[in-house]
Order: structure tokens, then C-alpha cells, then sequence
């Protein structure tokens, strides 16, 4: 698995659309490239969002720890893996 650091400057690959009907708490990530399609939780796709441009993961995590209300070593934790799996899977590349 890739290493992620919190420095790391991630964004969403261009080939790769995210979508969400929050009403039907339904969220998705698609890669035109492969034909991939992915089925999202909450916040999974609250995490995704954050890369629409660039960004920094220690940001990303920030903003994710302040919006469900958990701590910041929580985010991390569960997170930081997520990432790496995203950009081995090349949702997300590194600026």
C-alpha cells in the first residue's frame, strides 16, 4: 500500500467524477478511464469532495474531524488508509 503523508498535496484524478444524492444517502465515484464505479459511504464521499481541487490531506482530515464533530487523531486513523487505497486505485494522484 502507498505511504501517505499529511504534507501530501492530493486532488481528484482527472478522469474520475463523484456523485451524491444525499437525500438518498446514495454516493459514488466513477473512473471514465476504466469504467470502475464505486459505491461511497457518507463519508467516504464527504472525504472526496475535499479534493475537488487541490488539497492538502492534513487539511482534508481537518475538515472532515470539524464536520463529524470527531477528534483529529480519530480522522487520521481512519482515514489515512482510505486515501492510499484511493490513490492506488487512482481516484485521487498527488499534486
Amino acid at each position: 500500500m502507498l505511504e501517505v503523508k499529511k504534507e501530501d498535496l492530493l486532488e481528484l484524478h482527472d478522469h474520475v467524477v463523484i456523485h451524491g444524492i444525499e437525500e438518498l444517502d446514495k454516493f459514488w465515484a466513477f473512473n471514465l478511464q476504466t469504467g470502475d464505479q464505486y459505491t461511497l459511504s457518507e463519508t467516504a464521499y464527504f472525504l472526496l469532495t475535499r479534493f475537488d481541487r487541490p488539497e492538502s490531506v492534513r487539511g482534508a482530515l481537518s475538515i472532515l474531524s470539524k464536520e463529524y464533530e470527531i477528534s483529529y487523531n480519530d480522522a487520521e486513523k481512519n482515514c489515512l488508509e482510505i486515501i492510499a487505497q484511493y490513490l492506488e486505485e487512482g481516484l485521487l494522484k498527488r499534486r
